[in-house]
């Protein structure tokens, strides 16, 4: 019914985790047909394509990371046999310019596109106006954790991103920021190569490298957990991509538990009653001072999450989707 078209499958990328695995979950758990398609069942000839594809039934969603030439080969011939395919596409990159931006040469051929967020599909809706555009939210993934409150201790927080994103942190405001504060505290921050990126210093900060489960456990073991962004606005030659993002690391945070201080961003705007989005220093005050409506907001926080921010949640817009284009309603 619902096939996710992927090269191969890796854990590290959210786009293949979220995008494709977890729904994917989310509708087999809902008793809806659906399958990985990759390369060693297509590329490698090892099964007929008809064995994976259904034409009637079917529909194709490709990772944005597809190439030209695999489309042009191998998708293509589906199509013509009246497979709806359509390409998720979760990064504003429209305008990156890397030399072979595939999403500019294959989404003029997709039936349809797929975002991770309302103000995505606004974004590409806007671009590609005679497209189908729907989206399907990132689903949650790591596991639910009791709210956590301040014990008066040394104060841990976390940069909840990879080496990839910190052109989007500006670490040296934050680091002196921090250093304003009158208690011990560290920070955590999975980034190798930091070194060369700050001026302020490292003192209290701890670097570790970057692994699936490694930024789980430094998230666990933190008392808040920081995405701030404050130094991009409009105009800014990478705000576009930024305020596209979806919620997935707010909602990852606060599902472990966590105080998450963060910029204010249009995903996060339904979140914003579940963490702090504004000042980092009176965010982190507010942690420290009011323990016990810190832990009562994380807790509602997590309910959100679990009536909208699911993987049963992406199976139900998907299944919307499906039916959109089938012209058909699947049975519950």
């Amino acid at each position: 019914m619902i096939r996710f078209w992927i090269d191969s499958f890796r854990t590290g990328r959210a786009s293949h985790r979220l995008r494709m695995e977890l729904p994917r979950q989310g509708l087999i758990a809902r008793g809806v047909t659906c399958t990985m398609i990759h390369r060693k069942l297509v590329y490698d000839r090892k099964h007929n394509i008809t064995d994976a594809i259904n034409p009637e039934h079917d529909i194709i969603i490709m990772n944005k990371e597809m190439k030209p030439e695999i489309f042009h080969d191998h998708v293509r011939p589906l199509q013509k046999l009246g497979v709806p395919v359509g390409m998720d596409i979760c990064d504003n990159k429209f305008d990156v310019n890397d030399g072979d931006n595939s999403l500019m040469k294959l989404v003029p051929h997709m039936n349809f596109l797929t975002a991770n967020n309302e103000t995505m599909q606004k974004v590409i809706k806007k671009r590609f106006p005679n497209k189908k555009v729907y989206w399907y939210t990132d689903p949650t993934e790591r596991p639910f954790e009791p709210a956590r409150s301040y014990q008066g201790r040394m104060l841990k927080l976390c940069w909840y991103g990879s080496i990839s994103s910190m052109k989007y942190f500006d670490i040296d405001h934050v680091l002196n920021e921090l250093y304003k504060l009158t208690v011990p505290w560290q920070l955590d921050m999975m980034s190798d190569q930091l070194e060369r990126r700050v001026k302020a210093g490292l003192n209290n900060v701890k670097l570790h490298d970057w692994s699936y489960e490694a930024q789980g456990q430094m998230v666990r073991e933190s008392d808040i957990v920081l995405m701030p962004l404050t130094h991009l606005n409009p105009g800014d030659q990478r705000y576009g991509r930024v305020s596209t993002k979806s919620h997935n690391r707010l909602v990852d945070a606060i599902a472990q538990g966590r105080w998450v201080v963060t910029s204010p961003m249009p995903q996060y705007r339904p979140l914003q009653k579940y963490s702090w989005q504004g000042e980092m220093l009176k965010g982190i005050s507010y942690y420290m001072n009011n323990k016990k409506e810190v832990k009562d907001r994380i807790t509602q926080g997590q309910t959100w999450i679990k009536k909208r921010a699911s993987r049963k949640t992406a199976a139900k817009q998907l299944i919307r989707i499906y039916e959109d284009l089938k012209g058909t309603t699947v049975s519950p």
